[in-house]
């Protein structure tokens, strides 16, 4: 499945008032439209035009950061997620994301430690 058609039923389920960051894949007057039902707000990144977006440089940053913890989280998945049902694949897919999640907690010093616990 292309990530454009799957993006529908993901970003619904944001909070209202969400903006969206996505390249030019994601431009498209009918998601837009779709987003804006649900008062969610898509931000492409345009890089010809970058010079007009003032927010360029931060969205490119947050992207980056996803991209990242997207790699890094598939890189621990393996060739094959052996499953036997939908179920079972999302319950190995919630375990990575918290194994992951874990690991990047204990790389934080102690003081961010005790600021993501509080």
């Amino acid at each position: 499945m292309h990530d454009v058609t799957a993006v529908y039923g993901l970003l619904s389920h944001l909070p209202k008032g969400s903006i969206a960051i996505g390249d030019k894949r994601y431009i498209s007057s009918k998601l837009e439209e779709f987003l804006k039902k649900l008062n969610i707000k898509l931000s492409p990144i345009f890089k010809k035009r970058m010079q007009n977006d003032d927010d360029y440089f931060i969205k490119r940053k947050i992207r980056k950061g996803v991209e990242t913890a997207f790699s890094m989280i598939t890189a621990k998945f393996g060739k094959v997620i052996k499953a036997t049902s939908i179920g079972g694949f999302l319950t190995k897919l919630k375990l990575f994301l918290v194994a992951y999640s874990i690991n990047c907690f204990l790389k934080l010093d102690e003081e961010k430690q005790k600021l993501v616990i509080n």
